[in-house]
């Protein structure tokens, strides 16, 4: 028992600024800022040059997904989050809160995938205020981030390796 089962590893991206001017009822991947490694062995990996926004996937297996974004205050519409795979427009976990006129409103999501070596993930923020919206760098609450675990590295027995 527990022989296919490979050690967790992980790896989390978030963003220290303010990432301004949403678009309205317009998708919008969260663009990342720095790297925050969990563990030292890389399933996933991250690119501060080229497709920040994206975390792709280095070894196969089942991945716990963690987001956040917080949003600058304002009074109207939904605030939305969801993690996409490989660019299309699959929706992978999803929050949706109707905005607060005080006080900072923020999605959290949280998914388990199967993912396979050179996918990617982003989180998206979507708000339909009817006027552009920024998303809030709250330092202290990590946000907008997000975090890939891989739980199980798929193992081949017998290749006695991971595949």
């Amino acid at each position: 028992m527990g022989e296919n089962l490979v050690n967790a590893r992980g790896i989390k991206v978030r963003r220290d600024t303010d990432q301004t001017g949403l678009v309205t009822a317009t998708p919008t991947a969260v663009i990342f800022s720095h790297r925050v490694d969990f563990f030292v062995n890389n399933v996933a990996d991250w690119s501060s040059s080229v497709n920040p926004s994206r975390v792709a996937i280095s070894a196969p297996g089942v991945y716990l997904c963690v987001a956040n974004v917080s949003w600058v205050n304002a009074a109207t519409g939904n605030r939305q989050a969801y993690i996409r795979k490989n660019g299309t427009t699959g929706v992978y976990g999803f929050d949706s809160r109707l905005t607060q006129a005080t006080g900072v409103t923020t999605n959290t999501v949280t998914v388990v995938l199967s993912l396979k070596v050179g996918e990617y993930l982003e989180l998206m923020a979507l708000q339909d205020a009817g006027a552009n919206r920024d998303i809030d760098a709250v330092t202290a609450d990590e946000t907008p981030s997000l975090s890939v675990f891989c739980l199980h590295r798929y193992y081949d027995a017998s290749l006695g390796q991971e595949v």
